[in-house]
């Protein structure tokens, strides 16, 4: 009778073991575990365009989720002539992938900014911006 139980809970545990390893897989196309995505975040778009005048708001749009503790001050900043840092807030909406950053004052219209983020600015699964991204607006200039 032990034979018997002894060879069934092998079967047992030999199916579990391989239904277990089924679900696992190489492909990194379909990942299984949260270290399958190696892919670099970009910045797909920005707002404003250059040119722009009245700004109240700059923002960045990335192609895939953010992890929000990194979209900080110190990785998305805006720099007015002479390369001077613009003081302001930056936050990240997940809900749709975007940064912004709002001046703590006025920019001033007719006059050269540049929008930064650095490649301390990462995805979700801890993949860092493969280069920084530069917005220039001019007269009112952002670059990503």
């Amino acid at each position: 009778m032990n034979k018997i139980l002894n060879s069934k809970l092998a079967i047992f545990t030999l199916a579990m073991l391989l239904a277990v390893s089924a679900g696992c897989s190489n492909d990194s196309s379909t990942p299984t575990t949260p270290g399958g995505d190696t892919t670099a975040p970009t910045v797909s778009s920005t707002n404003p365009a250059s040119g722009a005048t009245g700004v109240a708001v700059i923002t960045a749009t990335f192609s895939e989720p953010m992890s929000a503790s990194t979209i900080t001050a110190a990785t998305f900043s805006v720099a007015g002539p002479g390369a001077v840092a613009v003081p302001g807030n930056v936050t990240y909406n997940s809900l749709i992938n975007m940064a912004s950053f709002t001046p703590t004052s006025a920019l001033a219209d007719g006059t050269s900014y540049s929008a930064t983020i650095s490649v301390g600015a990462q995805d979700v699964a801890g993949n860092a911006m493969a280069a920084t991204s530069v917005t220039e607006t001019g007269p009112l200039d952002t670059n990503f």
